[in-house]
């Protein structure tokens, strides 16, 4: 018995090419493909905005979909309509998100879902009462969180009950083994897995059928999918929807879960040090004692830490919490994606495209109304400042502008990333080669080019603005390879803003314009520092420049001229400043390898004058 599911997602707003090139490669010719057998049952989930883009962009696939359906060859699964990691959002959010899931699929499927994808396959325990509320009967996870339990790899070969104060969950898990086997091994290997148990429970992303890499040509050109479908009717495995076993099977017994994800997003979810030593702790276990012992008590993070390894992902989390407890809107939900909050072997945090999407949807949440507002936003114990005049909005913390939006435009221009340290960047994960199959992209060698390692510069400190620097004499060199160390500021008064450390006085009016004033109180050189992100850093103007590599000025004023939002942002000085200008760009890993990503530019300011900095920050 084979129960085989697929899940698709596209990041709401998503980049057009990249969801055309989705359907391009995998979509259309999978549902072209498993039309053919409609023999063969399985189950399918796709998320909610994607379903939408189907039905007005595919309509092709749309009507696959419903007709597998309609045949009896396909259930169809619910989920977060936006795909949110469920235990990351309100509940009454999350009950929204599958609720208007569900009314999708039973308004053009006539098909009430009594499954439910989770999101990454991120569980716990105060999911249940959720999913008692929106009548899903079952959700799909990962072995790995049984093994974690507890139990062991051949007692899963059914579902389980779980409960949270009385409401129950049925839960399937997921086989490991056929994760990184279909559609990767040879078919012949797979079927012969599969006939060596008495159930075997498949689900995994759609995309590995024609987007990861090298999958187009094997999975299609070579056309594993056709021979494995007919060799698997040939073979007479039986297959079926999870729905229907569940109808017709009993439950293996009862089990409660660990907080926990799939293990690769465990250790994605360590900070770089730890994943490190995970490994090395994994390889001198040696895989086969790995697996059959250590797997169970030798575990990484939970999905929630990618909150303390990355601090923008947890602002962008906690404005969404902010947002939620004032209203509710489709954009609070898009925010809810669960994308941009985490990064692994997709670039997930790292693609500024998807940041700006959540920002924009930030904008469309925010209240417009001018006001000050002082709390502590992102729930580390100090308070952030929030300030809204004439459509702009601002964030200070620790004297420094953490957001800056532009409310009318939906963009914050402070939106820039810290470049990090990321395990990947210190090992080279080489892959045996295999002539009977391909990779997945768990197990493919990537190595780092010589210009991507010239690009490896790693922050001591956020990319804010607004950032103070004291030191005896300043070089481009350690400017541009971050070597400058911040001054902290505390908040002292709000009308005006003031901010105050030992050596320095920083004060912010908003009238027209943001002025402010720096007091220095040392005998050091001082500096300022401004990080800036735009959604085209190439099609930027900088002094009626063009910026591609580093950049110098002297003067007083710097005029932006931003493509995108059509606006001109200006930097005035009461005194001569050098300017110094570098590249934010970090090295990631992606399912195609190592990629550069511009991140921002950042503005290094030496003023003539030490003593008393005056300026003022314009948008136009």
């Amino acid at each position: 018995m084979l129960l085989f599911g697929v899940h698709l997602h596209q990041p709401p707003d998503n980049l057009k090419e990249v969801v055309d090139k989705a359907f391009e490669l995998c979509y259309i010719p999978l549902f072209e493909t498993l039309r053919k057998y409609p023999e063969f049952k399985f189950s399918l989930h796709v998320s909610g905005w994607l379903f939408e883009e189907i039905k007005g962009r595919y309509k092709e696939v749309f009507d696959y979909i419903k007709y597998l359906r309609y045949i009896g060859s396909l259930e169809l699964l619910s989920g977060g309509f936006y795909e949110p990691i469920l235990v990351s959002i309100p509940q009454e959010d999350a009950v929204f998100q599958i609720n208007k899931l569900n009314n999708f699929l039973t308004y053009n499927f006539r098909s009430m879902p009594k499954g439910l994808w989770l999101a990454e396959r991120v569980w716990g325990d105060n999911i249940i009462p959720i999913l008692s509320k929106c009548g899903i009967e079952y959700v799909i996870v990962d072995d790995y969180h049984f093994i974690c339990a507890g139990f062991k790899k051949d007692e899963l070969n059914g579902y389980f009950l779980s409960e949270n104060n009385g409401d129950v969950v049925k839960i399937f898990p997921i086989d490991k083994d056929l994760r990184y086997a279909i559609p990767f091994r040879d078919v012949d290997e797979t079927l012969d897995l599969l006939e060596g148990r008495s159930v075997n429970i498949m689900f995994d992303d759609g995309e590995k059928f024609g987007l990861w890499p090298d999958t187009y040509d094997w999975v299609y050109k070579k056309g594993w999918l056709e021979e494995f479908l007919e060799k698997l009717l040939e073979r007479g495995i039986e297959t079926n929807t999870f729905g229907e076993f569940l109808n017709e099977n009993r439950p293996k017994g009862l089990c409660y879960l660990p907080n926990c994800s799939y293990i690769e997003m465990t250790k994605w979810a360590l900070k770089p040090e730890d994943a490190v030593e995970y490994n090395r702790i994994v390889d001198a276990l040696g895989h086969d004692y790995f697996e059959d012992k250590g797997k169970r008590l030798i575990k990484g993070a939970t999905w929630k830490n990618f909150f303390l390894k990355y601090h923008e992902s947890n602002y962008l989390h906690k404005r969404m919490l902010e947002l939620s407890k004032r209203s509710k809107s489709d954009a609070l939900f898009r925010l809810q994606s669960n994308d941009v909050y985490w990064h692994g072997i997709f670039g997930g945090l790292y693609l500024a495209n998807l940041r700006d999407n959540a920002y924009r949807c930030i904008c469309e949440c925010e209240d417009k109304t001018d006001r000050v507002e002082v709390k502590d936003i992102d729930l580390d114990g100090e308070d952030e400042v929030k300030v809204v005049r004439s459509g702009l909005l601002y964030v200070f913390k620790q004297g420094n502008l953490i957001e800056f939006d532009d409310l009318k435009n939906r963009f914050n221009f402070q939106n820039t990333l810290m470049r990090r340290k990321e395990h990947y960047h210190f090992k080279v994960y080489a892959a045996a080669k295999d002539e009977k199959g391909i990779k997945t992209i768990h197990e493919k060698g990537y190595a780092i080019d010589e210009g991507a390692k010239s690009k490896l510069i790693f922050d001591t400190y956020p990319k804010y603005s607004f950032i103070d620097h004291l030191k005896d004499n300043f070089t481009f060199e350690d400017f541009k390879y971050s070597r400058l160390e911040r001054e902290i500021l505390g908040l002292k008064g709000v009308n005006p803003l003031v901010f105050e450390s030992d050596s320095l006085g920083k004060e912010f009016k908003f009238e027209n314009d943001l002025e402010f004033l720096i007091e220095v109180e040392s005998n050091k050189k001082y500096a300022v520092e401004f990080n800036l992100h735009f959604a085209h850093i190439d099609e930027v103007l900088f002094n009626d420049k063009f910026f591609k590599d580093d950049l110098t000025f002297i003067g007083k004023n710097l005029r932006i001229i931003d493509d995108f939002t059509e606006r001109e942002l200006v930097i005035s000085m009461e005194d001569i400043c050098n300017m110094w200008f570098v590249r934010l760009d970090t090295v990631n890993i992606t399912e195609d390898g190592f990629e550069v990503i511009n991140q921002g530019v950042s503005i290094l300011f030496i003023p003539n004058n030490t003593k008393a900095v005056r300026g003022s920050l314009c948008l136009k």
